[in-house]
């Protein structure tokens, strides 16, 4: 099969094209009659309320090869309303509609995909819902939020359900981003390599206060978040288990770590002697 791509004619067997197929609408594109692979939402809009003008450029960057344009029209009710909280207790959190429903994303940590289906779009979904939508973002994860909001417009502007990729390898993948989708979007090309350097970030905002440890340090038992939460979960109210503190003592005290082995400082009192007579 032949395709072209910016009036270049690439070659491709006939597995690739079956796969192909199934890949263009995760990534906003479309082959029309003359196998010419083109943008798929040309003349849409997304109108958007954010506070950082930035961060609907960087979006416009890595959505400018499917011909979707972001607006930001104060006159008109958004589809998008963008914002940033300090110590969200999620990653990113989505308000689809009135009635009130908040889904809390798990996005996945770089170097973490198991399956291309979760890596393509970084296990990130558009909750169902109608418009307007409201996206919450902690703003320690602001430096990837533009490419997780190209993965929600994309997904709202598909007219379908997208296809299984399960049958897609990640060496199949590699292969037809760098063949296919670099030649039309370089820079959002680069997000769909597994092997590329991402942005250093934590695997969950750290705490604003922790409390150092005194040497020797006693053992510690670890509060671990529970099963099945979310990645980037902040753990709050964390604090020191002593495993020879007594279990009644253990909801009260102001989270200080006690140190077993730390000897303290009695006040001194004078020693009673019973057979000392009493004036």
């Amino acid at each position: 099969m032949t395709v072209l791509i910016n009036q270049q004619t690439v070659e491709l067997n006939q597995r690739e094209q079956a796969k192909l197929l199934n890949l263009l609408p995760y990534w906003g594109l479309s082959l029309n009659q003359d196998q010419a692979i083109g943008p798929a939402f040309d003349k849409h809009t997304i109108n958007i309320h954010c506070s950082h003008s930035y961060l609907i450029e960087q979006t416009q960057v890595y959505l400018q090869h499917t011909g979707l344009t972001l607006m930001q029209n104060q006159q008109q009710s958004p589809m998008y309303d963008v914002q940033f909280f300090n110590n969200h207790d999620y990653p990113i959190s989505v308000q689809a509609g009135t009635r009130n429903m908040t889904y809390n994303l798990k996005p996945l940590h770089p170097g973490s995909a198991t399956t291309v289906q979760r890596f393509i779009h970084k296990n990130l979904w558009l909750p169902p819902g109608m418009e307007p939508y409201t996206v919450i973002i902690d703003a320690s994860y602001q430096s990837r939020s533009a490419e997780w909001l190209a993965y929600l417009f994309m997904q709202q502007m598909s007219d379908s359900l997208l296809p299984d990729l399960k049958h897609i390898s990640f060496p199949v993948y590699q292969y037809l981003v760098k063949k296919v989708l670099t030649p039309l979007n370089e820079s959002f090309a680069k997000t769909q390599f597994f092997e590329q350097s991402e942005p250093d970030l934590p695997l969950s905002p750290q705490p604003k206060q922790q409390q150092a440890v005194e040497k020797p340090a006693p053992h510690k038992k670890q509060v671990s978040s529970q099963k099945g939460s979310h990645f980037g979960h902040k753990q709050t109210n964390q604090h020191t288990i002593n495993p020879f503190k007594n279990g009644s003592d253990s909801d009260h005290g102001g989270g200080e770590t006690i140190n077993p082995f730390k000897r303290t400082h009695k006040q001194q009192t004078k020693p009673f002697n019973p057979f000392k007579k009493k004036r």
